[in-house]
């Protein structure tokens, strides 16, 4: 379906909603009032023809010399249809928005997110409180008024004066304290081994049964969305490494694939087969960390072990093109830092005949494993309704069996010459994702020997001079390529004026961009979709009714990094 038709169906449904509508950088853009803004959601989320099941993620730019100050741009995605759709609405700074909860239940952190960063209060929300700074932070950071070095941080800042509240309501601590069926609040980390990172959770137990869960985010935010509009578009690479920093160079792909998006770059054939035996090589690292760590949690020792003696291997190849082992900032805008070696070839071949045993090897200690199955079939049930409605994607999702693959539904960097297939689970448990995973790893290597196999020649970085950095033998040689060098480093290239999404399917999921241009060097504005911050709000949902020794189970089914959570 193009998106004329799609615009077209909607105005269809609902006329009045839809002031302006067209196609910008590939996806259909409808604007929207603040009074059409739910009833539009809604026929858009149940239309017959074009459902837009998955609310992928909520874009707030704060334009400050403007009025109306801001804009909203929810993110939308048809399953069904494999179609985007973004819903943009301008509100003033004193504008209440209506919430969307009641439609998606991903709507819930999404708003949370932009109330606390840009201060946009969202009317009929049923718990509005920060999430990514603690509770009595002072400002919002987001807003193009706070400043990137923080305020209030000065050398007489108290760190104790820091509060971070419980999520319960006094009420809800009162009754669960003093009710007739008397419960207990339990805090299950920050520090707990188990959470893969720096994550609370609030338990409400009786006995050892979870009535109810409420996680706490926001430990590990370094605002790296701000620290991203104070630095050039090639500066910003580094950081995409520290999101995901188990599967880092799938990072860098997604952020590359958005600026070439919105500078309309095309990169070579040779640069894009790499770059996807780059990010297939960091999806197996990343599902190699989650596996040993999954099966150390619940209790099997063994897997550990052989993952990480395998996931060496990865990381060598990963120093033999980067010279870094974990976040490699290899690729670039338009292509890769330069081409790969001879040796590279090499290692990748032999990693993919070694990692093949290897995976069987995996599946003979877990699959079948009594105490395995025990502990991980018919936990953490969720439905394939329920998954698309709190935002999950990536193997989370496809667990429930949605076969939603950002690789095969909207198709990018060469991944539509590859052949593969999207594994898919049955009944939606922690056993089903972790199947997902498992297989993966195969068709992760299919893709991989695919690629290596059929590596076409030519360059690896783009032509266009305005983006390409000159090597530097060429710098060596010639003041023009070092001049053209240093303009392309430190000022950076200039990103028009415009704005686009773009989305690569990370290791954990659904991991985009939304990137703003205004004709300077420095992104306008960034905005980082995070696959992982979605699977832990959906953790309560998971979690509720099962014991507590199943919430270390369901930490790990979901897979979440908590660097790339907090950002």
């Amino acid at each position: 379906m193009d998106n004329a038709h799609l615009a077209g169906l909607i105005r269809e449904t609902v006329p009045e909603a839809v002031l302006k509508a067209g196609t910008d950088h590939e996806d259909l853009r409808i604007t929207t009032g603040l009074e059409h803004l739910v009833p539009l959601l809604a026929a858009l989320q149940t239309h017959s023809d074009t459902p837009f099941e998955l609310l992928v993620d909520i874009a707030a730019v704060d334009y400050q010399d403007r009025s109306p100050r801001f804009d909203l741009n929810y993110i939308l995605f048809s399953v069904k249809q494999e179609k985007r759709l973004i819903v943009n609405l301008q509100v003033e700074e004193d504008q209440e928005v209506p919430t969307a909860t009641h439609l998606y239940a991903s709507a819930d952190w999404a708003e949370r997110e932009v109330f606390d960063l840009m201060g946009i209060r969202f009317a009929g929300h049923p718990d509005l409180r920060r999430i990514l700074t603690w509770d009595n932070f002072e400002g919002h950071p987001l807003r193009k008024d706070f400043p990137i070095r923080g305020q209030g941080f000065d050398q007489d800042f108290d760190p104790e004066s820091v509060q971070v509240k419980s999520a319960f309501s006094d009420q809800e601590l009162t009754e669960a304290a003093e009710g007739e069926n008397k419960t207990i609040i339990l805090n299950m980390g920050p520090h707990h081994p188990a959470t893969h990172g720096v994550l609370r959770l609030e338990l409400e137990i009786e006995g050892e049964t979870i009535k109810r869960a409420k996680p706490h985010v926001g430990y590990l935010h370094r605002g790296l969305e701000k620290l991203a509009e104070e630095r050039n578009l090639l500066q910003v690479i580094p950081l995409t490494d520290r999101l995901d920093y188990s599967a880092a160079s799938v990072n860098n792909l997604g952020y590359c694939l958005t600026a070439e998006k919105l500078l309309e770059v095309e990169t070579p054939k040779r640069a894009q087969y790499i770059r996807v035996i780059m990010a297939e090589l960091s999806r197996i690292m990343g599902h190699q960390l989650w596996l040993g760590t999954h099966a150390l949690d619940i209790g099997a020792m063994t897997p550990i072990f052989y993952a990480f003696a395998d996931r060496e291997m990865a990381m060598d190849i990963t120093e033999e093109v980067s010279g870094y082992r974990l976040t490699p900032s290899y690729l670039r805008i338009g292509g890769v830092a330069k081409d790969v070696t001879p040796t590279f070839v090499t290692k990748v071949r032999d990693f993919v005949r070694k990692m093949k045993p290897a995976v069987e090897g995996y599946n003979t200690l877990l699959t079948e494993n009594p105490i395995w199955t025990r502990r991980t079939k018919n936990v953490g049930v969720i439905t394939a309704e329920d998954a698309l409605n709190y935002g999950l994607t990536g193997p989370s999702l496809r667990g429930s069996g949605v076969a939603y693959d950002v690789r095969k539904a909207v198709p990018y960097g060469s991944y539509g010459d590859f052949d593969f297939q999207i594994p898919v689970g049955e009944v939606g448990d922690a056993y089903d994702r972790y199947l997902v995973r498992m297989e993966e790893f195969t068709q992760s290597l299919r893709i991989i020997e695919q690629a290596v196999e059929n590596l076409p020649s030519g360059p690896v970085k783009t032509d266009n001079p305005w983006v390409a950095i000159p090597d530097m033998e060429e710098v060596k040689k010639d003041v023009g390529s070092l001049m053209h060098r240093f303009k392309l480093v430190s000022p950076g290239p200039s990103i028009p004026r415009g704005e686009c999404y773009h989305a690569v399917e990370g290791a954990k999921g659904e991991l985009g961009f939304y990137l703003v241009g205004d004709g300077g060097s420095r992104p306008y504005r960034l905005k980082m979709r995070s696959p992982c911050y979605y699977l832990v709000g959906a953790l309560p949902k998971l979690i509720q009714g099962h014991m507590i020794a199943d919430v270390i189970t369901l930490i790990g089914s979901i897979d979440i990094v908590l660097g790339e959570v907090d950002r």
